[in-house]
């Protein structure tokens, strides 16, 4: 008697013990894949943040180019393809989060696997275009030469471009304030500087006040002593490494967050998986 109701007890004792088991783990793949969509969206909001401040940077860089050098193309068309990826993954990252939240397994994968495609495709173009050498510093001088000289015959585009640089990089002409010099002109006389490289210069004064302002600049001599060509040349330095550094905080962001969408997509589809088995073991019971 006591050995039929050990036999009849212990199968139903197993069976308690491997749906306990099971159920045990179950909720460990629900804690995991709950702690991952935590991370998953943390994640994504940071690189929705990096990837506005991308295109911001890079757009400015790129007017930046185009307004000082016309030498500069292949970067110019590079920082142009960079605010692209930058805005595709603004989308991309929009679009995983939704799916995540929306526990869309398929989208955030295909999401996860196109932003590692993007981040490649970003490290090669900033690897490649980014570093300014110094031909690019060369050709930025040779431009800015020749819109120097554009100014000085009184183009009104260069002239206004001219007037902007020196205001706001607190410099005169290209190498010096003696690039405005009057050759026939003994030295002792001071050069003929715009009233832009003096720092009393208001563009909203009258055009005599102004020129008042000018006079009395020069007999002081007031003016910008430094050249702008230097000044220039730190500012697409600084450009470029404000596009390399935010570049690459998105890359490593996009990383993490295809890895996390890789982990989410595996816990869910293995919770499914066992979903499954559960529902047909009980079928079968």
């Amino acid at each position: 008697m006591d050995s039929v109701s050990e036999k009849t007890v212990e199968p139903h004792s197993s069976k308690n013990v491997e749906g306990g088991l099971g159920k045990m783990h179950y909720l460990t793949d629900s804690c995991c894949g709950k702690f991952v969509k935590i991370i998953f969206v943390l994640l994504s909001v940071i690189n929705i943040i990096e990837a506005i401040a991308l295109m911001a940077v890079a757009v400015s860089a790129a007017i930046a180019m185009k307004i000082f050098s016309s030498e500069q193309s292949g970067r110019l068309v590079a920082l142009i393809i960079i605010a692209v990826i930058a805005a595709i993954t603004l989308s991309i990252t929009i679009y995983a989060m939704v799916a995540l939240l929306r526990n869309q397994r398929k989208p955030v994968y295909s999401g996860s696997m196109v932003l590692v495609i993007l981040a490649i495709i970003l490290s090669i173009i900033i690897g490649v275009t980014m570093k300014i050498r110094e031909e690019d510093e060369v050709k930025l001088s040779q431009s800015l030469s020749k819109s120097f000289q554009l100014s000085r015959e009184d183009n009104p585009r260069y002239v206004k471009l001219w007037a902007t640089i020196q205001n706001d990089l607190t410099c005169c002409g290209v190498y010096s304030s003696e690039d405005y010099r009057n050759p026939n002109l003994p030295i002792f006389f001071p050069p003929d500087v715009p009233i832009s490289c003096c720092p009393n210069y208001d563009p909203s004064r009258s055009q005599l006040v102004q020129e008042r302002e000018r006079e009395s600049c020069k007999v002081k001599k007031q003016y910008y002593d430094m050249g702008c060509s230097s000044p220039v040349i730190e500012l697409f330095r600084d450009m470029t490494k404000r596009v390399m550094i935010v570049s690459i905080l998105l890359i490593i962001t996009m990383v993490w967050l295809s890895i996390h969408g890789a982990i989410w997509t595996r816990c869910m589809k293995q919770s499914n998986f066992e979903d499954t088995s559960r529902t047909e073991a009980n079928s079968q019971s």
